[in-house]
């Protein structure tokens, strides 16, 4: 399996659906609703992708180069309580960077905030936590 040479811009943050999935830096599971973080790579032997999934310290630990809230597919559904603990991780990598860089970064991110309305993800993280105390989820 590629470790190395994933695509680059492409990653996916998300919450663990299931309790299966194995981290790639570490090799321990990611237990189900933590959040994760997968890099898309090229199959070598089908014309597709896959993701390689790792928990989200280990993901940050690897690849100190990210430091852009852009790079990341799903951010915007994670939990608000959740957004700054990725934020966290991506402010840690760029800690390097001069103040205008820095400046610069805030304003992409705070309109990639705006494409959705953070009321509305709130809600819906809501209704997701009622239906599964009711036990409805399937």
């Amino acid at each position: 399996m590629a470790e190395e040479g994933g695509t680059p811009d492409s990653f996916t943050i998300e919450y663990a659906k299931s309790g299966r999935a194995k981290c790639k830096h570490c090799n321990k599971t990611i237990s189900k609703d933590s959040i994760r973080v997968g890099q898309t790579y090229q199959a070598e032997d089908w014309d597709g992708e896959f993701l390689v999934w790792n928990h989200m310290p280990c993901f940050f630990d690897r690849r100190s180069d990210v430091k852009n809230l852009k790079n990341f597919k799903g951010f915007q559904v994670l939990r608000p309580a959740d957004q700054p603990k990725v934020k966290k991780f991506l402010d840690e990598n760029a800690g390097s960077d001069s103040e205008e860089e820095e400046k610069e970064k805030e304003n992409d991110e705070s309109s990639d905030e705006m494409k959705e309305d953070p009321e509305y993800v709130k809600q819906l993280w809501a209704l997701k936590d009622q239906i599964e105390k009711s036990g409805m989820t399937t």
